[in-house]
């Protein structure tokens, strides 16, 4: 991650580019990160141990599928 002030000059022209990434984030994408990098590891049963979830198929809702998979 870069500094947020990297020169004293013109260190604020990053900001707005910064502020739309910020907009875009939302919590619920650290659950599917979880939940997908879990079942990459060690499969789906313990992507749902982890996410708290009964059954298999609502793990899968959280679990997303990789690109170039």
């Amino acid at each position: 991650m870069r500094c947020i002030w990297p020169g004293k000059r013109n260190g604020y022209r990053h900001l707005p580019a910064l502020a739309e990434k910020i907009k875009g984030f939302q919590f619920r994408d650290l659950r599917a990160n979880a939940g997908t990098d879990k079942e990459e590891s060690g499969g789906i049963s313990a992507a749902q141990d982890q996410l708290g979830r009964v059954t298999p198929t609502m793990t899968t809702h959280y679990v997303r599928q990789q690109r170039g998979k």
